[in-house]
């Protein structure tokens, strides 16, 4: 069966600095299940649009998939787990304090992807403080 995102929240993550330039961040916390405990290998595709209409249009974004690999404990699977993302916001896309819903799909180790899990996050401002 495929996993299942059962909640994400989000926090701003202050200024996180990448090779000597400082970028606001969001911080989005994953809480994952999976009844074939197959999350021992999971990826992590996050998508936002500024429609706020309940649904995320899931064909471009600008973020990476997120690996994570998580030890098997005596050959049995991980059936939850939780994943802290951090998101670099850099004005452009996505903008910055900007509401925006941002879907979060999670494949497990036997390439299940979940159904979308859909949330409204304001984006911080340029200096990394909380947008709004």
């Amino acid at each position: 069966m495929a996993p299942v995102v059962e909640r994400v929240t989000c926090t701003s993550g202050g200024l996180r600095e990448v090779e000597g330039e400082a970028y606001p961040t969001l911080e989005f916390v994953n809480q994952l299940t999976d009844v074939d405990a197959d999350l021992h290998q999971n990826r992590i595709q996050i998508y936002f649009d500024d429609q706020l209409d309940g649904s995320v249009a899931r064909s471009d974004s600008p973020y990476s998939p997120v690996t994570s690999s998580l030890p098997l404990d005596d050959c049995e699977g991980v059936a939850e787990t939780e994943t802290t993302l951090t998101a670099f916001i850099s004005g452009g896309s996505p903008p910055f304090d900007t509401e925006l819903e941002w879907a979060f799909v999670v494949t497990d180790a036997g390439d299940l992807a979940s159904e979308p899990y859909i949330l409204t996050c304001r984006t911080p401002r340029e200096d990394g403080s909380r947008g709004g």
